[in-house]
């Protein structure tokens, strides 16, 4: 391990809406402080900070600043969110004085910090002065060799970009765990095949939920349950979809989401190629969590997905395809011996990608 750092982890994101990007935080900070750094994260004030940190497995001596910011409700959207991040940024770069570096995914606050690694690096070249920024960080992490060759196509430092997927923390997801059990406990039909997709339903047009649900129609014999939608959402989709096979749930403790996917005989990323920030510029977290769980997985063929995985861990449909979802998953449940190769295979590779992997290429950097 190397000398000791003070580390602050800033972001302006609201930890109180559960999106993938917390999981991350969360963890990166968890992770550096068991490598021996002292780590801080700042985050908005809210009222839900402490309740969200909880659902997770984090070190209580990962300091949380929770930083009052300046809300004017009868400003414009716009106006009133520039306003909270000044406000933030501001209260941030006092922060950072006493810390040796400043970690951030938020463009808006690497106007404020000075020395500072950049996280995540999705290229977006539409920001004021977006390369100086990135020239100006001691380090660049991203979360795929895609972005790394975008950025160096556009005239940044190589060497100063590092690729460090996203990852799992698989202690989480014992094997010991028993399906049938995990489907009692969650009222989940015990007697059918389980189709689970978890994650966000329609916050992305390209999460492909859509695309599954149709797959659902196709495969009445099997239960696809949905874990991860919005009241709304849920609503919606009971009014237009009038399947008996479609169970959905309510976004759920990100603890208790290992026991959903092991209660599932195959998972699914229906992920659809209608937008870069999907098929290019993300490293899914489900994906690594599904690895983990010792499930089957069937995905979308997107670059994004392969990155990581292979067609020796994974069963690829065509994107966007409702029909070949629907063949990929029936060809995977319908032979126990492939379900079981994919699944152990997924399990032995996903050992490269946990948060520890990822701390340590940020590790280096300091």
């Amino acid at each position: 391990m190397k000398e000791q750092k003070h580390i602050l982890y800033a972001t302006a994101a609201r930890l109180s809406r559960r999106k993938a990007h917390v999981v991350s935080i969360l963890n990166m900070c968890d992770s550096l402080h068991k490598r021996g750094h002292v780590v801080t994260l700042a985050v908005p004030k809210e009222e839900e900070v402490e309740e969200v940190v909880a659902q997770y497995d984090i070190s209580p001596e990962v300091n949380i600043v929770q930083v009052p910011t300046i809300d004017i409700s009868w400003l414009s959207a716009k106006v009133r969110e520039w306003v909270r991040l000044w406000s933030f940024g501001k209260a941030v770069r006092m922060l950072s004085e006493e810390h040796d570096v400043v970690l951030t995914r938020d463009w808006a606050l690497t106007l404020y910090v000075e020395d500072y690694i950049f996280l995540h690096g999705k290229p977006d070249f539409s920001r004021r002065n977006w390369k100086k920024r990135l020239e100006n960080a001691q380090g660049i992490v991203v979360v795929n060799s895609i972005i790394k060759r975008i950025l160096v196509d556009a005239g940044i430092e190589e060497g100063k970009i590092h690729v460090a997927p996203n990852g799992v923390d698989i202690a989480s997801f014992s094997l010991d765990m028993n399906a049938q059990e995990m489907r009692g406990e969650l009222g989940l039909p015990e007697d059918a095949k389980i189709v689970m997709y978890t994650g966000s339903f329609y916050l992305h047009d390209w999460k492909g939920v859509q695309v599954l649900l149709e797959a659902a129609a196709l495969l009445p014999e099997y239960a696809f349950v949905m874990v991860g939608g919005g009241t709304a959402e849920i609503e919606g989709i009971k009014k237009e979809y009038k399947g008996d096979n479609i169970i959905l749930r309510e976004k759920q403790p990100h603890k208790d989401i290992p026991r959903y996917l092991q209660a599932a005989d195959i998972l699914v990323i229906p992920n659809t190629d209608n937008a870069k920030e999907g098929s290019h510029y993300t490293s899914p977290i489900k994906l690594f969590e599904y690895m983990a769980s010792g499930r089957p997985i069937v995905a979308s063929k997107l670059p994004s997905i392969q990155e990581i995985a292979t067609e020796d861990i994974v069963q690829f449909v065509k994107t966007g395809d409702a029909e070949d979802l629907a063949r990929g998953i029936t060809e995977v449940l319908s032979d126990e011996n492939t379900a079981a190769t994919l699944a152990q295979r997924a399990r032995e590779e996903v050992q490269n990608y946990t948060w520890d992997a990822r701390a340590r290429v940020v590790e280096n950097i300091l």
